[in-house]
């Protein structure tokens, strides 16, 4: 920086020397804030023209060295304080410069034939890519074949079990309703027979009509058995 009690400047001189070290402080801070290395942080490149020349030197795609000078003179002592903190911080910026090729026209032209000449010599032998290719296109198949197959083995499996479960449950509801339906039917049974003596009154016989025809056919018997002529 600049110190105008020292220089003992004025008029065009002073100002130009405040301007100075106005360029000097911006930079300082623009220093500081890149040393932190926080991306949130904005860095202020255009509050001053030095730091606005600066910016793709200090933050940009470049290598940059800084050379601080000192004095050794008591006088000079704070100055050379600030100078090396500055330097310090300075040493703490890091940046990834990479390098820009420049191609010319020529190499590009040859690029492109070289790249041409190769795309033609893969067309006249179409044979090893093709035969590649295809060779992945079987494996892939193969691949989804083997996959179908393990699939409709799942289903089949899964289809058997579900056809077993169908028939355990048809045979248990068979059991269950024939051992629901005997005794329904034992009663209908029973009851059948009720209605059919019950319908029938005009067939039975009378007792006493039964009694006398009994008698008859045995006064018979013994008229027959018997060897008296009179009976007769």
């Amino acid at each position: 920086s600049e110190r105008a009690c020292q220089t003992n400047t004025d008029g065009l001189r002073f100002k130009e020397g405040s301007h100075i070290n106005r360029s000097l402080l911006t930079l300082t801070t623009v220093i500081r804030k890149l040393s932190s290395g926080r991306k949130s942080d904005h860095v202020p490149y255009r509050d001053s023209k030095l730091t606005r020349i600066l910016q793709n030197s200090l933050g940009g795609n470049a290598r940059t060295a800084i050379i601080c000078t000192i004095s050794p003179a008591l006088s000079h002592v704070e100055q050379t304080k600030k100078t090396l903190s500055f330097a310090m911080s300075a040493k703490e910026v890091t940046n990834c410069a990479k390098v820009n090729l420049v191609v010319s026209e020529k190499l590009l032209l040859k690029h492109l034939q070289k790249k041409v000449a190769k795309l033609e010599s893969e067309l006249r032998s179409p044979e090893s890519n093709s035969s590649t290719c295809l060779k992945s296109l079987l494996f892939e198949k193969e691949m989804k074949i083997q996959q179908m197959e393990t699939e409709m083995k799942e289903l089949k499996r899964q289809r058997d079990i579900a056809q077993s479960q169908l028939d355990l449950q048809r045979k248990a509801k068979e059991l269950k309703g024939s051992s629901d339906c005997e005794p329904f039917s034992k009663v209908a049974r029973c009851l059948s027979y009720r209605t059919q003596e019950e319908s029938s009154p005009s067939t039975s016989v009378p007792k006493s009509r039964r009694t006398t025809r009994g008698k008859r056919k045995d006064n018979a018997r013994q008229s027959l058995t018997s060897a008296d002529p009179t009976a007769l």
